[in-house]
């Protein structure tokens, strides 16, 4: 059948910034996805795996894909932290936090979320300061989604502005 291959984003050369091997990875991982996963593309990646935008033919909507990367998939702190935050994603239900679909825990892990199209809250401070209403908003909506998180009894271990998603409107 084929490899299904991925693009990333805003590239369409199919080239991994780190390289041909991060790019024949970010392929391969992509291809062990359920076939419900279509028309992939690299959105980027962290210590703990890759996230795709794809469109998924069972919802008939694109979706964010979270996969463990092959390269920490044995690591048993990994695969349990992976888990964890599956499950604790899931229990969570607030405007303010990402919506999760599907978890699989199975041969190739991964979880899949709504996308949330827009910008890094890291990127709209690179351009500067924010005018104050604008900061004090965005902090009454982040108080209260990290309010919500430590209700439900979980500890964000990696709040940082570029895990801040600023959505349009």
């Amino acid at each position: 059948a084929g490899l299904r291959r991925v693009k990333e984003a805003g590239d369409t050369s199919l080239k991994h910034p780190a390289g041909d091997a991060m790019d024949r990875l970010a392929n391969l991982v992509f291809d062990f996805l359920p076939e419900r996963y279509q028309d992939a593309e690299l959105l980027g990646q962290g210590g703990m795996g890759l996230v795709y935008r794809a469109h998924d033919k069972v919802r008939g909507m694109t979706v964010a894909v979270k996969v463990i990367s092959p390269l920490v998939r044995d690591d048993v702190a990994v695969f349990k932290r992976f888990g964890s935050e599956a499950q604790m994603l899931q229990r969570l239900d607030h405007p303010g936090i990402v919506k999760v679909l599907d978890v699989d825990l199975g041969v190739l892990p991964h979880i899949t979320t709504e996308l949330l199209e827009g910008e890094a809250l890291d990127k709209l401070l690179a351009r500067g300061a924010l005018e104050c209403g604008r900061a004090l908003g965005l902090a009454r909506q982040l108080g209260s989604a990290i309010g919500h998180v430590h209700d439900a009894g979980v500890i964000h271990r990696d709040l940082k502005p570029a895990n801040v998603m600023i959505l349009p409107g």
